[in-house]
């Protein structure tokens, strides 16, 4: 799996991490392929998932913390995707 130190993905909005620890991701990678997906998280309630973002955002890369109320509203944007992201829909 790639590092989430120094990940673009991590490092830049919010909503982009917000959407795959809810959803999952799939496909390339900075130039690379992984084996399998990256599994969504949505069954998790909006507190563990803005404590997850938070800590790797925060703690392991110095950016900007995410609250349980900005998890709520993606989850709500969000709310009828069953598929996981691909790098593509994440940033169109």
């Amino acid at each position: 799996a790639p590092s989430l130190i120094g990940s673009p993905r991590v490092t830049g909005h919010r909503d982009i991490t917000t959407k795959i620890l809810l959803n999952g991701l799939t496909g390339r990678l900075d130039g690379k392929e992984y084996a399998g997906v990256m599994v969504g998280m949505k069954h998790q309630d909006d507190e563990w998932i803005a404590g997850v973002l938070t800590y790797i955002r925060k703690h392991l890369n110095n950016a900007t913390p995410v609250g349980a109320w900005q998890v709520t509203n993606v989850r709500n944007k969000i709310k009828d995707r069953e598929e996981y992201w691909t790098l593509k829909e994440l940033y169109n």
